[in-house]
């Protein structure tokens, strides 16, 4: 089968990260990049030894010149909607970046094009992937703890030790709640099979963090079945650090599961099982091909070569999505925000 042609539009952030990725897949070839500020492109041409022709300074010049399968949008949010209309309206499959947009509108929008335009759109959900939850929703879903009672949910990270000074998010409203709960709401739905229907949150200031805004919160999170979820994060901890995927706590009416560890490194989560009256057991890993943003890149690629469609399509992360912006609204009402307000 011949490789999957991509192109991987923007080189800040993690765009680079992809390009590499992109690059050194076996089954999988950088057809392009693209990026507007030329001291990027430069870099990264460079590093991954890149012709001229793959090295483009816009979307519209790429998709004409450069034989591709698919576009990875890894540009700013706000963008994500002309981007990735434009690789649907040439024929081509997306793979975004989280989050799908930065508004409702737009996401709704992305997801539109995809139904007009006949192309699938996906969302790289990339914790996922990783073989620790992977294991946890399996275990859920086997019935180790039983019918579902209640979920606890724990992040703490420290941003200073990863973020430049000047990085954008220390600006941003909501930072937390926006660049990081996407992903544990998006896990949240996964591990449980559930989606969200209601949230309250607060947020608050950390007074020794370079955060201008709110980087810490707390939120109370309802599931279908009226299961409740009680949830802290922060990006500004002062206090021990958890795994980036969140420390979880599933209790049920037969027992409970939990992890902890993985600090650092989310691959190296240990996942207990405590079944009532009895000991307390770690669960081996259940097995993955690809795992964390390899998985859900390879995913993807099999998708575009006529496999199935990862679940995580655009049409499906509105709904996590969704939550995100419900515990927006709620943090800025002081009230309760029902989620289905944001689909």
């Amino acid at each position: 089968m011949a490789p999957v042609k991509l192109i991987v539009a923007g080189l800040g952030s993690f765009g680079p990260t992809w390009a590499r990725l992109v690059h050194s897949t076996p089954d999988v070839e950088l057809a392009a990049v693209v990026e507007p500020m030329d001291e990027r492109r430069t870099r990264v041409a460079q590093e991954l030894g890149l012709s001229a022709e793959q090295t483009q300074r816009d979307l519209d010049t790429a998709l004409r010149e450069v034989e591709a399968d698919a576009v990875v949008v890894v540009t700013p949010p706000q963008t994500h909607l002309d981007v990735a209309s434009k690789a649907m309206e040439a024929g081509k499959a997306v793979l975004v970046e989280k989050p799908l947009a930065a508004t409702m509108e737009d996401a709704r929008a992305i997801v539109t094009k995809a139904e007009s335009t006949g192309q699938f759109l996906v969302v790289s959900q990339n914790y996922r992937y990783r073989p620790p939850m992977v294991t946890l929703r399996t275990a859920i879903e086997r019935g180790d703890a039983g019918a579902l009672v209640s979920i606890g949910g724990n992040c703490q990270e420290d941003m200073r030790l990863f973020y430049e000074a000047t990085n954008f998010r220390y600006l941003m409203h909501h930072p937390y709640i926006i660049d990081m709960t996407i992903h544990h709401w998006d896990l949240l739905r996964y591990l449980t099979g559930r989606d969200i229907e209601r949230v309250y949150a607060k947020s608050w200031r950390v007074p020794d963090s370079p955060y201008q805004q709110d980087p810490s919160c707390a939120v109370l999170l309802e599931l279908e079945g009226d299961i409740p979820v009680y949830y802290t994060g922060s990006g500004a901890t002062n206090t021990e650090r958890t795994s980036w995927s969140s420390w979880w706590d599933i209790t049920g009416d037969k027992g409970r599961l939990w992890t902890d560890g993985g600090v650092g490194d989310p691959h190296t989560d240990v996942v207990h099982r405590r079944v009532y009256g009895q000991p307390d057991e770690i669960l081996p890993y259940e097995p993955a091909a690809s795992r964390d943003t390899l998985g859900s890149l390879m995913a993807f690629v099999g998708a575009v070569q006529g496999g199935p469609v990862p679940a995580h399509t655009g049409a499906d992360n509105l709904k996590s999505l969704a939550a995100v912006m419900a515990c927006v609204a709620s943090v800025e009402r002081g009230a309760v925000v029902e989620v289905e307000e944001f689909l």
